[in-house]
């Protein structure tokens, strides 16, 4: 029987909370990532892959950075490489032409799983349709399929330590 989205939260929060440092395969994104145009990404908790070096490199080339604001409802800020200016509010997502995202895991289907609150579901409701949705993992939490409810937005890369999956 496959495990629930509740057992595979579980399993990968205990996993990370065991884990060192993790680095993403920074150059990899950087490639995949191309353009100029807006991106927008997440600020991780402390056991998230960080995509950090990727924004401050983003920011360094003069790039317009959007992260979350506030971690309740969905809204959007500039990132400026330290820290947010004002909220611009959640349409300032559909800006972005590039989304990375958090997640516990990912599927080579494109499947998401998320921490459980929909918080990314309902954010990418304002995403343009052309926007490129990236999934930052560990090579670990990579599956061929994940239970999936019909609200769950989809991705279409996963991006590890290691790899870079176009799903």
């Amino acid at each position: 029987m496959a495990p629930t989205k509740a057992e595979l939260r579980q399993t990968t929060q205990r996993a990370r909370a065991q884990r060192g440092d993790f680095g993403i395969a920074v150059d990899l994104v950087l490639q995949l990532v191309d353009g100029t145009g807006p991106v927008a990404a997440y600020l991780p908790f402390a056991d998230e892959p960080d995509p950090r070096p990727l924004l401050t490199q983003w920011v360094a080339a003069g790039r317009e950075v959007l992260a979350p604001s506030q971690r309740t409802d969905p809204d959007w800020a500039v990132f400026d490489g330290v820290g947010l200016g004002p909220a611009l509010g959640p349409v300032a997502l559909a800006r972005a032409d590039w989304i990375i995202l958090p997640g516990l895991a990912g599927s080579l289907r494109g499947e998401r799983l998320g921490r459980g609150g929909g918080w990314y579901d309902r954010a990418l409701a304002y995403a343009r349709a052309d926007a490129k949705r990236v999934l930052l993992l560990f090579d670990d939490e990579v599956y061929d399929a994940l239970p999936r409810d019909d609200w769950d937005e989809p991705v279409d890369y996963l991006a590890t330590e290691s790899r870079v999956i176009h799903s």
